[in-house]
């Protein structure tokens, strides 16, 4: 199932569901459009060629419920649908999130990659929501001070990461990220962090290689493994964020304390 007609079955699923809302359907952008939400469905419908394309109908409607219903209930979160700076300053968070997404002009981003930018985020039990330019002028706040206040938010909220380090099978170490916080990807971007992996995986180098294909998963490495496992590592990274849902970089980053370049 393409895109359009996913959207297309998507849409029917929601307006059955929720018939007080006014959904305007977009089936070749993939896109959904209430009075307070845009829906997206790449994520979903990514999510759905890997996961559960043979389900049954009363399957896949239920779970296209579970992963729309979040985003009902956080309409209903006032400090997301009007937020006010002081309850909403220390729920930001930086962010990594796709290009692709087409309401992305209107949100305050920063440059990252040609795939990628880097953005701020509001917290909440249900998910996040994005900052915009918008709200940014509301607040009386600068991009840069925003973007200091969400790392530092960031840095308190990821202190307690689950990872887990390996050997590389041909010499060198390998580290995950083992989180579904939504932020797995997303902790490159603070220094303190890249600082950690540099220190793990390769002290003596002064860099790291990272993969964030996805939202929800980071894989560091050392350039002491073979150029065989360097290839298999990229390939691998282009294919995930080609496949996976929350899709990001497609390529390795090398990683110093100070800078992050992709490797395009």
């Amino acid at each position: 199932m393409e895109l359009m007609e996913f959207t297309q079955r998507v849409s029917a699923v929601l307006a059955e569901r929720f018939p007080e809302e006014k959904f305007e359907v977009f089936p070749d952008q993939g896109l959904i459009v209430t009075p307070a939400l845009q829906l997206g469905l790449q994520n979903l419908h990514s999510e759905w060629r890997m996961a559960f394309t043979e389900m049954t109908e009363a399957e896949f409607n239920r779970r296209v419920l579970n992963h729309f219903e979040q985003a009902f209930a956080m309409v209903g979160d006032p400090s997301l649908v009007n937020p006010q700076w002081e309850a909403v300053r220390p729920r930001l968070r930086l962010q990594l999130a796709n290009l692709q997404i087409p309401q992305f002009a209107a949100m305050v981003t920063f440059p990252f990659s040609r795939q990628v930018c880097s953005a701020i985020v509001i917290d909440s039990p249900q998910g996040y929501a994005y900052v915009s330019k918008a709200n940014l002028a509301e607040w009386g706040q600068t991009s840069v001070d925003l973007l200091e206040i969400a790392q530092n938010n960031l840095r308190e909220a990821v202190q307690d990461t689950n990872l887990m380090q390996v050997p590389a099978p041909d010499g060198g170490g390998l580290l995950f990220v083992q989180e579904s916080d939504g932020y797995a990807a997303a902790r490159v971007l603070l220094p303190s962090f890249r600082e950690f992996l540099i220190e793990s995986l390769a002290p003596q180098d002064g860099f790291v290689w990272v993969g964030v294909p996805n939202r929800d998963f980071l894989l560091a490495w050392s350039d002491q493994v073979s150029p065989t496992t360097k290839q298999t590592l990229a390939q691998q990274i282009a294919v995930d964020a080609q496949q996976q849902h929350h899709p990001l970089c497609g390529v390795p980053l090398r990683v110093s304390r100070e800078t992050i370049e992709p490797q395009e």
